[in-house]
């Protein structure tokens, strides 16, 4: 798929993955459609580089919310009036023992990382599938695949994120396809910025987007394999 001109729905982009992922699609001369949800000035700055190479719109959108998400809708429905790529990003982790997370750090993680997701897309369903062809990327984490502890309930969301698009995937029409992309341990905010570089991360999420990776819809991509060169 050629990105130029491609209208791209990008969550959590004002940092991270997110936000690496959102400035190479803007090279590649899409429309982008950034949110941020506590980061405002950040996904200001993110704007400000993107609309250096061609259309932007920045939202506000908390993606536990269904106000939030109908909103945002509809207000990617008035501006662009359709989507071709949706590109689940957004997620959060809190890394302790079971018995020292509170109800609260289990429900922001499920509500971000699985809830939030199935209702985002949910939700852009429609638009995409009035589209020719629309891709669904969304972003879990090689913890979907094996498992660590401290991050009990992080690994039982992103699990449930590949079995989310696995199923979907079957669901779907031909016309729009699904991919779950499978990061290691990556450099942001969210790790104290060991591991991989994003931007790295973000090549590997751009050329999925464009299905250039030969994969076929429910697939993984576990990035690893390809910035180590095995794929």
């Amino acid at each position: 798929m050629n990105l130029e001109g491609k209208t791209i729905l990008v969550t959590g982009s004002s940092s991270g993955i997110g936000e690496e992922t959102a400035l190479r699609l803007a090279q590649e001369r899409c429309r982008l459609i950034l949110t941020y949800f506590k980061g405002k000035a950040a996904g200001k700055e993110v704007l400000k580089e993107c609309l250096k190479h061609g259309e932007a719109a920045l939202y506000h959108l908390d993606i536990r919310d269904e106000d939030t998400i109908k909103g945002l809708v509809k207000s990617v429905t008035d501006r662009f009036s359709s989507l071709d790529i949706l590109i689940n990003v957004a997620g959060v982790l809190a890394e302790k023992p079971l018995i020292e997370q509170s109800a609260e750090d289990t429900a922001n993680q499920v509500g971000v990382n699985l809830l939030g997701l199935i209702n985002v897309t949910r939700s852009f369903l429609p638009l995409l599938s009035r589209q020719k062809e629309a891709v669904i990327v969304n972003v879990a984490s090689g913890l979907a695949k094996e498992v660590l502890p401290s991050l009990t309930v992080y690994c039982a969301t992103k699990w449930g994120v590949r079995g989310f698009t696995q199923a979907l995937a079957l669901e779907l029409p031909e016309s729009v396809r699904i991919y779950c992309v499978n990061p290691g341990l990556t450099a942001t905010r969210m790790t104290d910025y060991q591991g991989a570089d994003p931007a790295d991360v973000a090549r590997i999420i751009v050329r999925t987007a464009a299905e250039k990776l030969r994969k076929k819809s429910g697939d993984d991509v576990d990035v690893w394999r390809y910035i180590s060169g095995e794929q």
